[in-house]
């Protein structure tokens, strides 16, 4: 259920700009508001930690919930395309598409927050640290089967 929940964010965060060629990693400490007494209790399926990585053109986040899964979008800058790594069951996907929108995401701020219907993601820096990081990390590994997006979408449903 949170991974639907994080495609739909990731379609406002297609392309993370505004990094002025910081290069290193961010740690957030995810908190939630909801507004939706129907929706009471789902923060604890959701990501509580989002671990960013980027070279100051590409980059690479990874979602980690308290239920053990992770989600991971990597951003290949020469290629303008994302790339949606997850799991699902004992299925490694990725899931290729084109980087469609654009919202300022800057090493500089604090927190940040991520709106999504009834639900308002508040993302707090925890830990940043400015070091070289090279394009291995933006690589997407054999072990994950490329699926096309519509067939990603049926297996969500």
């Amino acid at each position: 259920m949170w991974r639907s929940f994080f495609v739909s964010v990731c379609l406002v965060w297609i392309a993370a700009v505004g990094f002025a060629q910081f290069q290193g990693r961010i740690n957030y400490e995810i908190t939630y508001k909801i507004d939706n007494p129907e929706l009471d209790g789902i923060d604890k399926q959701l990501p509580y930690r989002c671990k960013f990585v980027t070279d100051g053109k590409s980059w690479k986040a990874t979602w980690k919930s308290r239920i053990g899964e992770d989600y991971t979008i990597i951003y290949r800058a020469e290629e303008d395309s994302l790339y949606h790594l997850v799991t699902l069951g004992a299925k490694s996907l990725s899931v290729a598409s084109i980087a469609e929108e654009v919202i300022q995401f800057k090493h500089e701020a604090e927190s940040f927050e991520v709106t999504n219907g009834d639900i308002k993601a508040l993302y707090t820096r925890a830990k940043l640290s400015a070091e070289p990081i090279d394009e291995t990390y933006f690589l997407v590994t054999a072990s994950f089967a490329p699926i096309k997006e519509a067939q990603y979408l049926k297996l969500l449903r």
